[in-house]
C-alpha cells in the first residue's frame, strides 16, 4: 500500500488509505495475489541465492522452475552442484532428485540409485517423512514404487505417528500411486480430519508449525485429489483462509518460505475443484477528477487471469456522506482477460472518499470462485492554491492594523514584519480548490516557525464560517511557553495537508521578527545535569517485615488459651473422674481410640506444617472409619449393660 501524498519540501502528509486496497465481502476473497512485481522479486530471491548444500539447490531449482522460469545459468549451477554433491541420506536423495526434475539440460542422471532407494525402503521400519523422501526420489528418476509400500501401509502411518507432518507427507505419497490404485480413497477421507485441526485467526487458516506444513498438507490434499478425480472436502471458505495464510509471507526473504509459498499457490491457482479469486485495484494512487477512472484485476492467487470465465458487475457505490447508488453495470474486460476498467466520471466527480461494491460471476462449472459484495474504497483528490493571503502586525489594545503585507503563493513575503509584545501576529488566507475555484478545508493546516537556533514551534490555522483561514500569534501570551522569551527572527512557513489533498503545501512565507519583554531562561548547570545525565539504578527492594511483639505477650496468650485445660484436669483431679465405663475391649473399641488419637494429631498437624486440602485427604477417611467405629463400640456398651 502505497502513501498518498508526497511533499515537494520532504514531509509527507495525511494519513494511509487502508480501505483503498481492504476488502469486506460477503462471499470469500483473497487479500492480495503474488503479482507480477512480487514473482519478479521472488525470481531474483532465487537466482541470487548461493548453492551452499543440496537443500538450497533444491529449493532454487524447485522455485525458479514454479516461476516458470527458464534461467539456464542458474539450472547449470545447480547441474553442477549435484555431479559434486554427496547424496547418502534419504533427504538427500529427495533434494537431489527433486532439483534434477526441475531443471533441464542437464546431463546428470540418477538412475542408478534406484536399488539403493529400494533397499532403504526395505531396511527397517521408516516414518512418514522418510517414506515421502524415498517414493518421491524414485518417481523423480524414473521409477515405479515397489509394490511393498501400500495405501494401507500409509494410514497405518497416520495412526503411529503424532506430528501434523504426516498428513502432508501421506497426501504428497498417496498422489504418486497409480490413479485406480485400491483403497487410495480412504486417504481422501483423512483430509476432513486434519482439516478440522488447522487453527484460524481472522480470515487465515493455517497449520500449527507455520507456512511450510501448511503448504505442505494444501499441496498433498490437492494432488491427491487430482489424482482419484474426487473433489477434497473442503469448503470454498477454507481454500481462501489457506490463500490469505499464505499470501502473508509473500515478502519473505527465505528460499525455503519462498518456496513453499509458491508451491501451494501454484496448486491453488491450478486445479479443478476450487479456485480462490480476488478482485483487487490495479493502482492505490488517488483519483484526479479530470481523469475519474479506476483499475481492477480479477485474478488468481498466482495473479493470472480469470477474467475470460467472469463477468464482473458494478453494483453500487456510496460516497462519503454515505449515500448510495444503485447501478448494476456490467464491465468489460481489457485485452489481457485480467484488467477491468470502471468509469468513475459520472458518479465520483467531487472529492471524497467512495466505496464501490462489486459482484463476479463465473461461468458454469467454473472451479474459480464467485465474489459477491466485493468492496473496493478509492478516494478522488483535488489540487489546492493558496490565495487572499494577508499577513498583518496588530496593535492588541485598539486593534489596529501596524503593518499589513499582502502574500503571494508560492513566492515569499516582500517585507519582514516586527511584532513586539504590545501586538499580535495575524494571517489570513483562502485555499482555493484549483478545479472549481471553491474554498475548501482541509485536515491539516498549521503554522511552523524555526528560529535561528532550529527550534520548532507550531500553530494551528483555524476555519471561519467563511472557510476562510485565520492564524493568530499573540506575541505576549505565548513569550514564555512557545518560546521562552526568546527574541529574534523566525522562519514562517505554512503547511497544508489532507486525506483527499493531491498537492500538499509547504509554503516558505518568509521571515518575521519577534520581541519579547521577559529574559530567556537558561537553564542551569544542575538542571542541565538532572535532564541529560545518567539517574541512580533503581535496586528493588521487599517491604521489611513488621516488628513482632516481645516473646512474653505470645507466651502470655498461649498460656491463656491452655488455661481452661488446665483447669478441667484440676476439676477431675478434685471432684474424682470414674473411668471405669471406658473400654478398649474387642477390635471396634481399639479402631475407635487410635481413630480418635489420629484426629487430634491430624489436628496438630494442621497448625503446623499441612494446608486445609491435606488435611481434609487424610481427615475423610479417618473420620469415617473412626465414626463407624465408635457406632459400633457404643452398640456393644449399651448391649452389655442391658444384659
Amino acid at each position: 500500500m502505497e502513501s498518498f501524498l508526497t511533499s515537494r519540501a520532504g514531509f509527507i502528509f495525511g494519513f494511509l488509505l487502508l480501505f483503498s486496497s481492504s476488502l469486506t465481502t460477503a462471499t470469500p476473497s483473497l487479500q492480495d495475489v503474488i503479482g507480477s512485481r512480487d514473482q519478479e522479486r521472488l525470481k531474483g530471491l532465487f537466482e541470487f541465492k548461493s548453492l551452499d548444500n543440496l537443500a538450497s539447490a533444491y529449493y532454487v531449482s524447485r522455485g525458479v522452475a514454479l516461476l516458470g522460469g527458464d534461467n539456464n545459468k542458474v539450472f547449470s549451477n545447480v547441474c553442477s552442484y549435484l555431479k559434486k554433491a554427496n547424496i547418502e541420506t534419504p533427504l538427500d536423495y529427495f533434494y537431489a532428485s527433486s532439483a534434477l526434475a526441475a531443471i533441464k539440460g542437464c546431463d546428470f542422471s540418477m538412475k542408478s540409485s534406484e536399488k539403493s532407494l529400494v533397499g532403504m525402503l526395505s531396511s527397517g521400519e521408516r516414518n512418514s517423512s522418510e517414506l515421502y523422501w524415498i517414493a518421491t526420489s524414485l518417481v523423480n528418476i524414473g521409477s515405479s514404487l515397489p509394490k511393498s509400500l501400500t495405501v494401507s501401509s500409509l494410514t497405518d502411518l497416520v495412526d503411529k505417528e503424532e506430528a501434523l507432518a504426516r498428513y502432508g507427507h501421506v497426501f504428497m505419497i498417496g498422489s504418486l500411486f497409480p490413479p485406480k490404485t485400491e483403497g487410495l480413497s480412504s486417504l481422501t477421507d483423512l483430509i476432513e480430519d486434519v482439516v478440522a485441526q488447522a487453527d484460524e485467526a481472522g480470515s487465515t487458516l493455517y497449520f500449527e508449525g507455520g507456512l511450510a506444513i501448511t503448504s505442505d498438507i494444501v499441496t498433498g490434499v490437492f494432488n491427491l485429489a487430482l489424482k482419484t478425480g474426487t473433489a477434497p472436502a473442503l469448503s470454498l471458505d477454507q481454500v481462501t483462509q489457506f490463500g490469505n495464510y499464505l499470501l502473508s509471507s509473500k515478502d519473505t526473504s527465505c528460499v525455503c518460505d519462498a518456496f513453499h509459498l509458491l508451491q501451494a499457490a501454484s496448486v491453488l491457482s491450478n486445479n479443478k475443484f476450487v479456485v480462490p479469486a480476488s478482485l483487487l485495484r490495479s493502482d492505490y494512487d488517488n483519483i484526479n477528477p479530470q481523469e475519474s477512472s479506476m483499475s481492477l484485476s480479477l485474478s488468481n492467487m498466482m495473479g493470472g487471469a480469470v477474467g475470460g470465465q467472469s463477468t464482473v458487475i458494478l453494483k453500487s457505490i456510496k460516497d462519503s456522506s454515505g449515500k448510495t447508488t444503485n447501478l448494476d453495470k456490467k464491465l468489460t474486460p481489457q485485452a489481457n482477460g485480467l484488467e477491468y476498467t470502471v468509469s468513475l466520471s459520472d458518479y465520483a466527480s467531487q472529492a471524497g472518499h467512495y466505496v464501490l461494491t462489486f459482484n463476479s460471476e463465473m461461468k458454469e462449472k467454473s472451479p474459480v470462485a464467485s465474489l459477491t459484495d466485493v468492496q473496493v474504497g478509492f478516494t478522488v483528490s483535488f489540487s489546492v492554491s493558496v490565495e487572499s493571503a494577508v499577513l498583518d502586525v496588530v496593535e492588541k489594545e485598539q486593534n489596529i492594523v501596524l503593518k499589513s503585507i499582502n502574500l503571494n503563493y508560492p513566492s515569499l513575503a516582500s517585507e519582514v514584519p516586527v511584532a513586539d509584545h504590545s501586538a499580535k501576529l495575524k494571517m489570513t488566507f483562502d485555499l482555493v480548490n484549483k478545479a472549481d475555484k471553491t474554498k475548501v478545508t482541509l485536515h491539516q493546516v498549521f503554522v511552523r516557525l524555526v528560529s535561528d537556533k532550529g527550534e520548532e514551534i507550531f500553530f494551528v490555522a483555524t476555519p471561519t464560517d467563511s472557510r476562510s483561514y485565520v492564524f493568530e500569534l499573540d506575541v505576549a501570551k505565548t513569550a514564555k511557553d512557545s518560546f521562552n522569551h526568546q527574541s529574534g527572527t523566525y522562519s514562517m512557513t505554512l503547511v497544508v495537508g489532507g486525506a483527499t489533498l493531491q498537492n500538499p503545501v509547504s509554503w516558505d512565507i518568509g521571515k518575521v521578527t519577534l520581541k519579547f519583554s521577559g529574559t530567556p531562561k537558561v537553564p542551569t548547570t544542575d538542571e542541565h545535569e538532572y535532564r541529560y545525565k545518567a539517574r541512580p539504578e533503581i535496586h528493588h527492594k521487599f517491604q521489611d517485615p513488621e516488628k513482632l511483639p516481645p516473646s512474653i505477650v505470645s507466651l502470655t496468650f498461649s498460656g491463656l488459651v491452655l488455661l481452661p485445660l488446665a483447669v478441667l484436669m484440676l476439676l477431675w483431679l478434685i471432684l474424682g473422674v470414674n473411668l471405669s465405663n471406658i473400654t478398649v475391649s474387642g477390635p471396634w473399641g481399639l479402631i475407635f481410640h487410635i481413630g480418635l488419637i489420629s484426629i487430634f494429631v491430624l489436628y496438630y498437624l494442621f497448625w503446623t506444617q499441612l494446608n486445609m486440602f491435606q488435611t481434609l485427604k487424610f481427615l475423610v477417611p479417618v473420620g469415617g472409619v473412626t465414626v463407624v467405629a465408635g457406632n459400633q463400640m457404643l452398640r456393644k456398651i449399651a448391649k452389655s449393660k442391658s444384659l
